[in-house]
């Protein structure tokens, strides 16, 4: 959260901790996006997630046939019963490509897999570029050699980073003994739970029409295939790789599950912050008003209105906040956790008139229309020194991994417009 951002870096830089700050304001990613009146996009994987582009953004997605053919070659996942096997069967096959020269990019699951995997490989006197968290600074000289003739690249995250990789690393000599060679071979070395990164990972080879072709290496140890009980499958352990075709269907499979999985959580967590960002529009419309003047005020009336919606509205926040958090044990009780949701907030929401009618006629009195400064910092009316802006993850990943609480979510565009009112319709000071 941001005040735990902020208490980190003064740690960090030996300061005093502060108060913590107060949220003011907030905004999901797909609800900023929907303030601009066109948006549109390009990625070479989008088609993977059409319906939830569809669902969540109102987007359509359109396949634009590309500039040049695409002949790479992308090879059969090749599963292990362990994750041993894996490694070893891994490092043998960078060996035997390596020998002849041919660039490769290894895409890994973390650091720490990196780490592994370059140390194998230095013990295999295979020198490698390692790209993760802890060497980001050198990030585009690593992915400029990447193409180069006997280049052998590890990364955590080398999908979408926006650089092609070229062949020889832009020498026109190299690039075609490059191409010779079969172009640049790109290996995973687990599978990930979308397509659309697994999609990203392979199209760093083979791009522009180049040659170049992929392969990914799974155990049955990797936690996806845990998480789906795949270990189960096979009991003997064996490191040659496993030849069943009917794995090969179920990873396939299982990748689909987890996208539908995440899609119908997306789904659930958009319905809580839908409720959300209706108040918001709401209650920003008509404090857009009051800023342009289109209700009669004077400035000290104007100011202390202002100052109260902003107040309370920061202090609604932090109350959906606190309910969002804890709302799914509701589910324990026979109710179903968004409406809950929407019904404490929506009657907290309607509550806001009357605090800020309240405070601030109250305030008016004690101020007497005075504008002088002195006055107003005597009774705490004063903004916020500095502001900072967070691009936080909304997930809530706890509850949403039960599917019995999942919803639909229907009855939320229906009841938005018909339940919430405007904060301050027809209220006078």
């Amino acid at each position: 959260m941001p005040e735990g951002l902020q208490l980190a870096l003064a740690a960090k830089e030996g300061l005093k901790p502060s108060a913590g700050g107060k949220i003011l304001g907030t905004i999901t990613l797909q609800h900023f996006l929907s303030l601009y009146p066109k948006i549109c996009g390009m990625t070479a994987t989008a088609q993977a997630s059409a319906i939830e582009f569809e669902a969540i953004y109102v987007l359509q997605v359109v396949q634009i046939p590309p500039n040049r053919r695409n002949i790479r070659i992308d090879h059969p996942y090749r599963i292990y019963t362990h994750k041993e096997a894996k490694l070893k069967a891994l490092i043998q096959e960078i060996l035997s490509v390596h020998t002849t020269g041919r660039p490769i990019l290894i895409g890994t699951s973390s650091v720490g897999e990196s780490d592994i995997v370059a140390e194998a490989l230095a013990a295999a006197d295979v020198p490698c570029h390692v790209l993760n968290a802890k060497n980001d600074a050198k990030e585009a000289e690593i992915i400029a050699k990447a193409g180069e003739i006997g280049a052998v690249t590890v990364s955590t995250n080398m999908a979408g980073r926006g650089v092609d990789i070229r062949l020889g690393g832009g020498n026109p000599t190299h690039a075609e003994a490059v191409a010779k060679l079969g172009g640049l071979y790109v290996i995973g070395t687990h599978m990930h739970q979308s397509v659309r990164i697994d999609n990203q990972l392979r199209g760093r080879s083979g791009r522009q029409g180049d040659p170049g072709a992929s392969v990914f290496f799974v155990s049955l140890e990797d936690e996806l295939m845990l998480r789906f009980g795949i270990d189960r499958v096979i009991r003997d352990r064996q490191d040659e790789a496993l030849a069943e075709s009917a794995l090969h269907s179920k990873i396939v499979h299982i990748q689909h599950v987890i996208m539908g999985q995440n899609f119908r959580i997306h789904q659930e967590l958009n319905c809580y912050s839908d409720i959300v960002e209706e108040q918001r529009r709401m209650l920003y419309e008509e404090r857009l008003g009051i800023l342009k003047g289109e209700t009669p005020m004077t400035p000290s009336e104007q100011r202390v209105w202002l100052y109260y919606i902003d107040k309370f509205w920061a202090d609604h926040l932090a109350y959906v906040s606190y309910i969002r958090e804890s709302i799914h044990l509701t589910s324990l009780t026979n109710r179903h956790p968004l409406n809950e949701f929407f019904t404490q907030i929506t009657q907290a929401y309607e509550q806001i008139s009357a605090n800020v009618n309240s405070e601030t006629v109250n305030m008016l009195v004690k101020l007497g229309g005075s504008n002088d400064p002195a006055m107003w910092e005597k009774f705490g009316l004063k903004s916020p020194t500095s502001t900072r802006t967070y691009i936080i993850n909304d997930q809530y990943m706890e509850y949403f991994q039960n599917p019995s609480s999942w919803a639909s979510g229907t009855i939320i565009a229906y009841w938005l417009r018909k339940m919430l009112k405007p904060v301050f319709g027809g209220s006078k000071l």
